[in-house]
């Protein structure tokens, strides 16, 4: 099992990697935060968390996210 310091920093290179991930959507979509408020009805300041990599997201969350832009959410796990 790995330690805390280890699992904090696992999650917060994951959330980082989502949000380049859904940055990356966004501006392929040509889509701004207020736009993305619109499409989701999520409020705007989880938004920009999300974008800057701070939110705590949950599984129903991303894949909500996901089927704003009809895509599908894969997880794996590596080691």
């Amino acid at each position: 099992m790995l330690i805390k310091s280890q699992r904090l920093k696992n999650l917060k290179l994951l959330r980082h990697e989502f949000a380049d991930a859904f940055r990356q959507l966004c501006q392929k979509e040509h889509l701004t935060p207020d736009q993305l408020y619109a499409i989701s009805s999520l409020p705007p300041l989880y938004i920009q968390a999300i974008l800057d990599g701070r939110a705590n997201l949950n599984f129903g969350d991303c894949n909500y996210l996901a089927a704003c832009f009809d895509k599908k959410l894969h997880i794996s796990f590596i080691d």
